[in-house]
């Protein structure tokens, strides 16, 4: 990587607000060490606030970045729908029912429909009650696609999209961000998106050419979720959008990130400082609180080896140098490396095609014969 040219971290906004866009921060300081020539980043997001501290964030303290702010203002048909009259009277099983009713009005009435809901398990439930309900209308054109489904039946519906088989997607957030799944004429959204960035994420994702216009609906089933999506279109449509905060200071990702740095070369402390502090997320770190945490990656703590935390680095205070400690290093910094929680699921397979994973829980709870569903088609254990 020392002759790296170019860094384009696209969909920026995804990673900012998170330890993620914390990692990458570091990650580009160290690789910018490492490189001979300056590299330059780029930036990529359609929908992100505030414009400077982004900019900050991606190109770290010492630099100077332009800014290309080519916001292209397209016509928005946006609107909320509540499918009863009245929210806190009507019995569950009405609004169940017109819930339905209306999600394929919506889709009947237009060529393609890409509908997004908040969880995984709410994508299932959407595809098995519209395959229950109508099942005249959704047999073969109907897909689910999120991150529990296999790489292939991923690309599989995507394909499909692409080449108009599909009159519905339904999606968690897996289809927020630039996946090219061809022209949607119509987005729906299930409750609230949380955010006016991710609702014209989501919305934005019909009517994705140049001088279309985005049509969304968002449906809300109490109200709660009335009022704030209420608030979030009327935001949305003046063109508003939510700042996002960036973290600051993340003594975790700090240690894993001084961990990775020292297994490559030995540094002089102040060195492997001044290269912290060039990273936006770290500017403000005080040189007490790194240097806690050197005394914790270099062992310092005699007390945390009775829980089997031990050294990992090793820190001269005659000659200010760090280095790593032990053979295995690498081993355990590669197979802890990120700021993902890892999650136990487990493989599911058809014959030798794999079709996707569930949680482990899931399947603590599945006796043979149970009929799960996942990516809208059924299985039995």
């Amino acid at each position: 990587l020392k002759k790296v040219k170019y860094v384009i971290v696209d969909e920026i906004h995804s990673l900012a607000e998170n330890k993620r866009g914390v990692h990458l921060s570091l990650t580009l300081e160290n690789l910018q060490n490492n490189c001979s020539d300056n590299i330059t980043r780029i930036g990529l997001s359609a929908t992100i606030a505030p414009l400077e501290e982004i900019a900050k964030f991606l190109v770290g303290n010492t630099r100077d970045c332009k800014i290309a702010d080519v916001r292209f203002d397209k016509n928005y048909d946006l609107k909320v729908l509540c499918p009863v009259g009245d929210l806190i009277g009507s019995p569950y099983f009405e609004i169940h029912h017109n819930l339905y009713s209306l999600i394929d009005k919506l889709i009947q009435e237009h060529r393609t429909t890409l509908i997004f809901t908040n969880t995984r398990s709410a994508t299932e439930r959407v595809i098995h009650h519209l395959k229950e309900k109508f099942p005249q209308s959704y047999t073969e054109n109907i897909g689910a696609h999120h991150g529990s489904l296999s790489k292939t039946l991923r690309h599989s519906i995507e394909n499909r999209m692409r080449n108009g088989e599909l009159k519905v997607c339904v999606s968690s957030t897996s289809l927020e961000l630039g996946l090219d799944i061809g022209y949607i004429d119509l987005v729906i959204c299930l409750g609230s998106p949380k955010s006016i960035a991710r609702l014209s994420q989501r919305a934005g994702r019909s009517g994705h050419k140049l001088h279309e216009t985005v049509k969304a609906r968002l449906i809300v089933l109490d109200r709660d979720d009335l009022v704030e999506c209420a608030v979030m279109l009327k935001l949305a449509v003046e063109r508003k959008i939510d700042k996002i905060n960036i973290p600051k200071n993340c003594l975790d990702v700090l240690a894993q990130q001084i961990y990775g740095i020292i297994i490559s070369e030995r540094m002089h402390i102040k060195d492997l400082h001044s290269l912290v502090k060039r990273s936006f997320c770290y500017s403000d770190l005080s040189y007490g609180d790194f240097m806690r945490v050197i005394d914790y990656l270099s062992g310092k703590y005699i007390s945390l080896e009775e829980r089997n935390v031990y050294a990992k680095i090793w820190y001269d205070e005659e000659t200010g140098m760090v280095g790593k400690r032990g053979k295995l290093s690498r081993v355990i910094y590669m197979t802890n490396i990120g700021t993902i929680p890892d999650e136990s699921t487990i493989q599911i397979k058809v014959g030798d095609e794999v079709v996707g994973a569930i949680d482990e829980s899931f399947l603590e709870r599945l006796k043979r014969g149970d009929v799960f569903v996942l990516g809208g088609q059924r299985y039995e254990f």
